[in-house]
């Protein structure tokens, strides 16, 4: 953790801030990480608290957030730690009653500290400093209780001096949804992205806003702005302002390396992915503020390491781990 915390020194958190407002789809699933159709606008939290017809014609909102991931034990040796610094915008333009679309920025800066040796890489760390940035746009259409929405993606993701521009991915999604009633609302989407040295990734996105009780719903769209896919929540709701969560999804980040270190690794790719719970409480001050604190899991990791062309150099699963986060979101 301490070689991490070298590399984030309060100027530089503050600048990646700015400098990566648009930032990944949490990579390409959340690319991550290409990914939520369901939050992709501001949907959920202005409908409920304005309501839908008294939305205003343009509505923005930006996030930002810090999470560290503990060291987790790599098989065959070694240990992974990584600091994360999220941010992101959305902007959504309400045409008329019935068209609307919506834009995003996103993106991430992961500091990973490898220590002792791994089955990875000999003779040094796989990879330290990358970065995750990704734009998305969605034509959003209602006609009655059905919404459709389709748009674009292109995203980044390269280690600090890698070839940005072997980095681009494209891809694109489409989705509905129903709205049952006042509570429940159910839908499905569908993304497809291309991916650095590798087959194009299919994404399913369910949707689902359930409140099957006075404080009590299910939702995959109420998560931090700052987080491109929400995952699954169980929620419950002590007040208006204040919400305690139970919650899960699926993470994926792939990029591309730099040509340092050694042979095998230059110019190649690296993928992390794996499958975090947490707990989460939110905190609304007040209509334009929100505050999310997070603890969490990584009930499972898997990491692999591919030479230039996507061939496996090798590959290593993590044990358990935990993390903590904290995000802050702004409405306009």
């Amino acid at each position: 953790m301490n070689r991490i915390l070298e590399f984030l020194p309060v100027p530089a958190v503050a600048l990646a801030m700015l400098l990566y407002l648009p930032v990944s789809v949490h990579a390409q699933a959340s690319s991550g990480s290409g990914s939520n159709d369901a939050t992709d606008a501001l949907n959920s939290d202005s409908n409920q608290e304005t309501g839908q017809g008294s939305r205003p014609t343009i509505a923005a909102r930006l996030g930002a957030g810090f999470r560290y991931d503990f060291a987790a034990s790599l098989d065959g040796g070694g240990k992974m730690a990584r600091a994360s610094v999220n941010s992101s915008l959305d902007v959504e333009w309400n045409i008329n009653d019935q068209m609307s679309l919506a834009f995003r920025g996103d993106g991430e800066i992961d500091f990973y500290d490898f220590s002792g040796p791994t089955t990875l890489l000999a003779g040094g760390d796989p990879w330290d400093r990358v970065q995750q940035t990704g734009f998305r746009a969605v034509f959003r259409y209602k006609l009655d209780r059905w919404t459709f929405s389709g748009g674009g993606i292109m995203q980044m993701g390269w280690e600090e001096d890698a070839d940005i521009g072997k980095s681009i991915t494209w891809g694109g999604s489409a989705g509905f949804s129903y709205t049952f009633s006042d509570t429940l609302v159910l839908g499905f989407a569908l993304a497809i992205t291309s991916r650095i040295e590798d087959d194009a990734l299919f994404v399913p996105i369910p949707m689902i806003d359930w409140r099957f009780a006075d404080k009590w719903r299910i939702s995959t769209m109420a998560g931090p702005a700052a987080i491109p896919t929400s995952g699954g929540e169980l929620i419950y709701s002590i007040t208006p302002e204040i919400d305690l969560a139970l919650g899960a999804r699926w993470e994926y980040r792939r990029f591309r390396l730099n040509d340092s270190g050694p042979i095998a690794r230059r110019d190649g790719v690296g993928t992390v992915q794996g499958i975090p719970v947490w707990f989460r409480m939110m905190w609304r001050p007040c209509k334009l503020l929100r505050l999310d604190g997070v603890v969490g899991l990584n009930a499972w990791q898997k990491v692999t390491l591919e030479n230039s062309g996507g061939g496996l150099i090798n590959d290593t699963d993590a044990d358990p781990s935990p993390f903590v986060a904290a995000y802050l979101t702004l409405t306009f």
